[in-house]
């Protein structure tokens, strides 16, 4: 099993709060995902929010595209627990900025690229159900209000069924909380 900060060249260390924005559309492909410590003022964004400042490790697949094979379509970026004792969390994101009319069928894409991350993570070693509680994240940065995301995918009750069996949450939240160095969770008012 390798070590996510030996896995991928480009890895960050965060102990705040983490903000992931993609700026692919709106530059017309002259920039990218964005993982930052800020929050972005000229797009809307996924927040993982820290407020015990665990360590934790921030991967952007872009910045490591040569650790995928070819016609692999992964997900934006991974966080991952640092220094968890016994078993630590891996959130992997995705990204969809859509019309509102466009939120289900973007919602299964971003689905399908989350799944076939998680299966080249889990061949590569870098991630295993056994070591990490795995948590896959579909985010519509545009429509807070439609949260959460998941709800929209009815095709794919068999499949979450599946991932959950092996012990993968799905969520479908812009903004997901870290409680420790083992778990994650959606804000409280989401599940209101």
């Amino acid at each position: 099993m390798q070590k996510i900060d030996e896995a991928f060249h480009s890895v960050k260390c965060f102990n705040g709060d983490a903000y992931v924005a993609d700026y692919t559309n709106q530059t017309q492909n002259e920039a990218g995902v964005c993982l930052s410590e800020t929050a972005p003022e000229d797009i809307h964004y996924f927040h993982l929010v820290n407020r015990h400042n665990v360590e934790y490790w921030g991967v952007n697949f872009e910045e490591n595209a040569g650790f995928f094979e070819k016609g692999i379509n992964q997900c934006e970026c991974m966080f991952a627990s640092k220094n968890a004792k016994k078993k630590g969390w891996v959130c992997l994101v995705e990204l969809k900025y859509c019309l509102e009319k466009n939120v289900a069928g973007n919602s299964e894409s971003a689905f399908v690229q989350l799944k076939n991350t998680l299966a080249y993570l889990t061949r590569k070693e870098v991630v295993s159900t056994a070591r990490h509680r795995v948590y896959l994240n579909i985010s519509i940065p545009d429509h807070s209000h439609k949260e959460p995301f998941l709800s929209f995918i009815s095709t794919q009750d068999e499949t979450l069924n599946a991932l959950k069996a092996n012990r993968v949450q799905v969520l479908g939240y812009n903004e997901v909380l870290i409680l420790n160095e083992s778990y994650l969770r959606v804000p409280r008012e989401a599940i209101l």
